[in-house]
């Protein structure tokens, strides 16, 4: 996985702030965000009496970011 494509911002944004200066919000970077849908989906997909537990569940959401990230990269 190229370190550099999972530690890019996902939805940087620079604007003016009240007082005129600009500010930069990087917010996630784009593990963390592959990492949050793929736990949204993994939340829904499973049922609710389903034995897993919060630490597997956070645990295959950043394995499924990572192999996104990998063949991302690859296609590049």
């Amino acid at each position: 996985m190229n370190q550099d494509n999972a530690t890019q911002n996902a939805f940087p944004f620079q604007g003016d702030t009240s007082d005129s200066k600009m500010e930069t919000n990087y917010g996630l970077t784009k593990r963390e965000y592959f990492a949050a849908m793929a736990m949204q989906g993994l939340i829904t997909a499973f049922d609710k009496d389903a034995i897993l537990t919060k630490f597997e569940l956070a645990q295959r959401s950043v394995v499924y970011a990572d192999e996104l990230l990998k063949q991302l990269d690859h296609d590049r």
